[in-house]
């Protein structure tokens, strides 16, 4: 596993590289996208606010707005996202 440092004006290039390399939370397919559960002009950033969803899924995510996202596929997005963050943090 490649080193995890944190720039904090950009997030970690790492973290996003580990998430990119999981499978979608709702189909598995890999390589995915890292996602934000909260938008960054919503004032979301990267600790704690990014979930792997393939291209499709994202841009669905996107389409049809968080809420109904979350609904559709009986997801938590945000408790996802900090289980994701937890197990990348177990390393520090």
């Amino acid at each position: 596993m490649p080193s995890k440092k944190w720039h904090k004006a950009f997030g970690s290039t790492e973290l996003v590289a580990w998430i990119n390399a999981m499978g979608c939370l709702v189909c598995g397919r890999a390589p995915s996208d890292a996602a934000h559960v909260r938008s960054k002009g919503a004032g979301g950033g990267w600790d704690r606010n990014l979930v792997p969803l393939c291209r499709v899924h994202h841009t669905e995510q996107h389409q049809i707005g968080i809420k109904t996202f979350q609904t559709k596929y009986n997801l938590d997005l945000k408790a996802e996202a900090e289980a994701i963050s937890d197990d990348w943090n177990l390393d520090f």
